[in-house]
């Protein structure tokens, strides 16, 4: 009987290793580091939730100790994302998409059944690969493809979107406390949490309308963006997300570090690397933008650069009458 160990190290590192070996024979450029990103990322995210289907179903199951969660031993996890989301996405180089996809399903088929003792095959497991290969490797490799491309940015901001909620909310979400509290406070904290939710929408959506891009550093807008929420705030996603964690602390006190990782992520390594990188791009515009605006602390009125904008009021409309001199005593 093969050694599990042997079994789970070589799931990890040799997908690991590969990658490695591809990005020294050519190393990546900026959207092929997005691409490898949002590949990998994918991934652990949809591979996590097919496993966790295919556990319930009975496709297969796993036998492992140590470095399990919710029954998925986290190492095999990550190895089949870098296969898929690492080796494929790299593989887009030099061969065509369903050329990737084949070759890719192929190699899978292939070394499923040598998981044994560790990975226990049903008689339905090949439906489980079909599940697989159609919801994390095929659109995985397109998110790559089209990020590399600069194609179909309302996509890949969607798709992006649903990544970050996956593995920043969703995930942690259903391994954590919070589904177990009860339903009143649930929903109290569901509806508060509607506020964040729609500024780090409203943002994500300005990045890609006024942008042109997407909140991946390597793979940013090609506009300086200071409208929407960033007129009033530098960092509006990044505060949304440390307000939700904020509110998730209320029923589970781990998500705190939340906060303290989103903050501390935000004013060192996310703050060096934009500044050094919008300055590049947008020279002046970046400085002055930066010197009026804050990070954290919205301003009470917007930032001058923002574009005109123009509010239509019925003067015939009775009603309307007390709206239009609230505006126009406060001068908008």
């Amino acid at each position: 009987m093969t050694d599990p160990a042997l079994i789970r190290g070589i799931g990890l590192f040799v997908p690991l290793l590969v990658v490695a070996g591809m990005l020294r024979y050519r190393a990546p450029v900026r959207l092929e580091i997005a691409a490898l990103i949002l590949g990998v990322g994918w991934n652990a995210l949809v591979l996590a939730a097919v496993n966790a289907v295919a556990l319930s179903a009975g496709w297969w199951a796993f036998e492992a100790d140590g470095g399990v969660v919710a029954g998925i031993p986290v190492d095999l996890l990550l190895g089949w994302a870098v296969l898929w989301g690492g080796v494929g996405v790299l593989a887009l180089r030099w061969l065509p998409l369903p050329l990737v996809v084949g070759l890719t399903a192929w190699i899978d088929l292939a070394v499923m059944p040598l998981g044994e003792p560790v990975v226990r095959l049903d008689n339905s497991w090949l439906t489980g690969e079909v599940v697989a290969i159609a919801t994390a490797l095929v659109p995985g490799l397109l998110l790559a493809r089209w990020t590399v491309s600069g194609r179909h940015l309302a996509l890949r901001v969607t798709m992006q979107g649903v990544l970050a909620t996956g593995l920043m909310m969703v995930l942690p979400v259903v391994l954590s406390d919070v589904p177990s509290r009860p339903g009143w406070a649930l929903a109290i904290v569901v509806q508060l949490a509607l506020i964040p939710g729609a500024l780090a929408i409203a943002a994500v959506v300005e990045f890609a309308r006024t942008g042109r891009g997407t909140p991946l550093p390597y793979d940013p807008p090609v506009h300086l963006v200071t409208s929407g929420p960033y007129a009033y705030v530098r960092n509006p996603m990044q505060t949304a997300m440390a307000f939700l964690y904020l509110l998730l602390g209320i029923l589970d006190p781990r998500f705190l570090l939340g906060v303290v990782v989103v903050m501390s992520y935000g004013m060192g390594l996310a703050a060096w690397h934009e500044n050094v990188q919008l300055r590049e791009l947008h020279g002046g515009a970046w400085t002055r933008y930066r010197s009026s605006v804050r990070p954290w602390l919205p301003r009470t009125r917007p930032y001058p650069g923002m574009p005109p904008a123009v509010i239509w009021i019925a003067h015939e409309c009775g009603r309307c009458a007390p709206v239009a001199a609230w505006f126009l005593r406060r001068s908008p």
